[in-house]
C-alpha cells in the first residue's frame, strides 16, 4: 500500500510498505482521507519531541472498517473516524477516567505509525461510526473539532456568556463554531492574519484586527469596561500571555487551547485580583469525540468552509506546502 512516511527532518516520502494486520481488539481501516493538522508539520520539521522516524504520518482519520480482530458492535464496512489515543489503562489518570492525560499516553501518527496511508490498523474502541449525513471529508475533522468541543465543555458556556478567541486558525474556528452551536451569542475572535480574519467574517463571527487594535482595549471597550466571560487562547504566541487575564472579566475562565512552544510573560496580579481560572488542555476526554460525531450528523457544526484544500495522496507534497503557508490555508485534506 502507499504511504506518506516521515523519513527523517523536512523530509517525507509516499513509500510501498505492507498492510497492517490488526492485531487482537483491533482493526484495518481503509483510508478516505486525512487531515494536516499542526503537529505533522512539526513532526515533519524533526521538532516533536516524541515522534522517530521512520513514521507514517496522520491521525486525524476517516474511513472503512475492512476487517475487525475482535467483538464490537461496529461491522465490516461501516464508515469510521478515528479517536488516535492509546493510553496505558494502568495509570492513575486512565483509572480515574481521565486517558486521555494517560502517564504514558500515545497517539497514532506520533509515536507510532498513523493513517496518511491506503490501510491503518487502530484499537476497536477507538473507532466511532459515522452516519451518510456527514461526508467522508468532513468526518476527516471530526478530531480536531473534539479538540475544540473539549475546549468548551471546560469553559461551561452560558447562552449570555460572552467569549473571546484569540487565534482564527482551524482550533480557533471549530471552538467558535461550537460555542455558537451550544447558544452562545456573543462571540468575538482576534486574529493577526488577514485571510484568517475573512475566513472567520464568512462564517458569520465578529473579530478584532490584532494588527490594527489592540485586542485588550477592544474587548474592554466592547464589553463595558468589563472584560469577556471565556477567553480561548487558540493561538499559543508569547504575547497572548499579557492579553487573556486583563480581557477577561471578574470570575472568568480562561481555556489554553494552544500549546505554547516557548515561555510568555504573564502578569498574574489581576488573576487574584478578578478570581480567574486559567485552565490547561490536552486533546479530548472521554464523550467529546461523541459530541463531535453528533455535532456533524445533526448540522449543528459544518466544517466544510474550513476544509481550504483537498489533494490526493500523490500530490503529498504540495498539500503539506500548503498546510504550511497559513496565510493561504485552514484546513488541508488528503485522500487516499
Amino acid at each position: 500500500m502507499k504511504a506518506i512516511v516521515w523519513t527523517k527532518p523536512n523530509e517525507i516520502e509516499l513509500q510501498e510498505v505492507p498492510i497492517p494486520q490488526p492485531k487482537e481488539g483491533w482493526a484495518l481501516v481503509k483510508t478516505a482521507y486525512g487531515g494536516i493538522c499542526g503537529s505533522d508539520i512539526t513532526i515533519k520539521s524533526g521538532k516533536h519531541p516524541r515522534a522517530k522516524a521512520p513514521l507514517i504520518l496522520g491521525h486525524e482519520l476517516s474511513g472503512t472498517i475492512v476487517e475487525l480482530n475482535g467483538k464490537s458492535d461496529l461491522s465490516e464496512g461501516e464508515r469510521v473516524v478515528l479517536e488516535p489515543l492509546l493510553a496505558c489503562g494502568e495509570c492513575t489518570p486512565c483509572k480515574n477516567g481521565f486517558d486521555h492525560v494517560c502517564e504514558n499516553l500515545k497517539l497514532l501518527g506520533v509515536e507510532t505509525d498513523g493513517g496518511f496511508a491506503q490501510y491503518f490498523v487502530a484499537p476497536i474502541e477507538r473507532l466511532y461510526k459515522i452516519s451518510s449525513a456527514v461526508t467522508d471529508q468532513q468526518a476527516a475533522l471530526t478530531e480536531p473539532l473534539a479538540v475544540a468541543v473539549h475546549s468548551v465543555n471546560y469553559a461551561d458556556p452560558k447562552a449570555d456568556s460572552k467569549a473571546v478567541v484569540i487565534g482564527a486558525g482551524p482550533i480557533g474556528l471549530l471552538i467558535a463554531l461550537v460555542l455558537k452551536a451550544k447558544g452562545v451569542a456573543s462571540i468575538w475572535i482576534s486574529e493577526l492574519d488577514e485571510h484568517r480574519l475573512k475566513l472567520a467574517q464568512s462564517l458569520g463571527f465578529k473579530t478584532i484586527d490584532a494588527k490594527k487594535e489592540d485586542p485588550v482595549k477592544s474587548i474592554l471597550e466592547l464589553t463595558d469596561g468589563k472584560g469577556c466571560d471565556l477567553t480561548f487562547d487558540a493561538a499559543g504566541f508569547p504575547a497572548v500571555g499579557m492579553q487573556i487575564i486583563p480581557m477577561t472579566a471578574i470570575k472568568g475562565k480562561i481555556i489554553m487551547a494552544a500549546l505554547h512552544k516557548q515561555p510568555c510573560e504573564v502578569f498574574f496580579r489581576d488573576l487574584s485580583y478578578k478570581e480567574v481560572l486559567i485552565q490547561g488542555i490536552r486533546i479530548y476526554a472521554k464523550g467529546d469525540f461523541k459530541e463531535a460525531v453528533e455535532l456533524l450528523e445533526t448540522k449543528k457544526v459544518d466544517v466544510t468552509p474550513l476544509i481550504s484544500h483537498q489533494f490526493s495522496s500523490d500530490n503529498y507534497k504540495e498539500a503539506f506546502a500548503a498546510a504550511q503557508n497559513s496565510s493561504q490555508s485552514c484546513k488541508v485534506i488528503i485522500g487516499f
